[in-house]
């Protein structure tokens, strides 16, 4: 009986999946590490300054990972998440967290695949992107740049992770699960293309990605070290 009882949790957590699987923690990343990629992104906010009155907007949401700890934290209508795959977020509710908690946080919720962030019709104080420019072309991540200036306060960070490679992903669509490859240089060039400059911060990542964070040049970020777990 326990050993039926561990093998319908894995089965529940999707440990039995390969990433990019039909499964609400599998399809966004490895299943096994769900919970360290979470809470990872919601360290690197807590290092740059996140209170509980910012506005977040979380792109590329998926299952609410991150977003289960975010809404736990901030005050209700200050999470915002932009996620493709509909399907993710209600089984991420329905998963993780149910009805009543997000009838308490009052998230905001969009669909678009095109990022456009100015959807919501405000600014934020942090926007985040785990996992997303790992999967992205050029255009699309330039574009998320130049979107991303506009919605982001005068004062605000872009928390952000991609796949360093030697050479920069010349592919003109979005893959996954495979990766696409970007240096550091080509990142601090775009975000320069779109009127923000680049930090990259000694912040570790579960899957060995690599963090940056984009500011307004007229503003200048501490950002604290996330010490390797």
């Amino acid at each position: 009986m326990q050993d039926i009882l561990v093998a319908t949790e894995a089965q529940k957590r999707g440990l039995d999946r390969r990433t990019g699987e039909r499964h609400y923690r599998a399809y966004v990343g490895p299943a096994e590490y769900y919970d360290l990629l979470a809470s990872n992104q919601f360290a690197a906010l807590c290092r740059s300054g996140i209170r509980e009155d910012h506005a977040v907007l979380d792109i590329g949401c998926g299952s609410l990972g991150a977003g289960r700890l975010l809404m736990s934290y901030l005050l209700p209508g200050r999470y915002f998440g932009i996620e493709p795959e509909r399907w993710l977020i209600e089984a991420g509710i329905r998963e993780e967290l149910g009805r009543e908690f997000v009838r308490m946080k009052q998230p905001t919720f969009d669909y678009n695949a095109e990022f456009n962030l100015g959807v919501f019709r405000r600014q934020f104080d942090f926007l985040l992107a785990q996992s997303v420019f790992t999967h992205t072309p050029k255009n699309d991540l330039e574009k998320c740049f130049a979107e991303g200036r506009r919605v982001l306060k005068p004062e605000g960070l872009f928390a952000a992770t991609f796949q360093e490679g030697e050479l920069d992903y010349e592919g003109d669509r979005w893959i996954f699960p495979q990766q696409a490859c970007y240096t550091p240089g080509y990142i601090d060039a775009a975000a320069g293309r779109a009127g923000l400059l680049c930090i990259f911060p000694n912040w570790s990542h579960p899957t060995g990605q690599t963090w940056f964070v984009l500011h307004h040049p007229d503003h200048t970020p501490e950002l604290e070290t996330i010490p390797a777990t």
